[in-house]
């Protein structure tokens, strides 16, 4: 058990090498996705700092917010490239009924 705002912890919290090196990987992982719920230190488990959660708390706001804006922009160019697309095939549509009429016009005339 961890004392509240001391470096004060009990023997069983220590941890043996081998079993150390086998959660080494896992807690360097959890550590960073900003996920860990402990630290390693001195061959002993102990929870996190406060210093540690507040610093994992402004890092996901900030990632969450900044994937959040790249979102909104990259679904901004899309709409946008979609709106140009549907005003290039109207153009089109536009052109080729512009193009019949007047080959049709000219056939009529050609032919009177």
């Amino acid at each position: 058990m961890i004392m509240a705002h001391s470096n004060e912890h009990l023997l069983n919290n220590a941890l043996c090498d081998d079993f150390q090196q086998m959660l080494r990987p896992y807690y360097w992982t959890q550590r960073l996705l900003c996920a860990s719920k402990y630290s390693i230190k001195d061959n002993f488990v102990l929870p996190n700092s406060r210093a540690y959660c507040a610093v994992a708390v402004f890092l996901l706001c900030f990632v969450t917010s900044a994937y959040v804006a790249v979102f909104i922009e990259v679904a901004s160019t899309f709409i946008d490239s979609l709106v140009a697309l549907q005003e290039m095939i109207e153009w089109a549509k536009d052109t080729k009924v512009t193009y019949l009429v007047q080959i049709h016009t000219s056939a009529s005339s050609f032919l009177n």
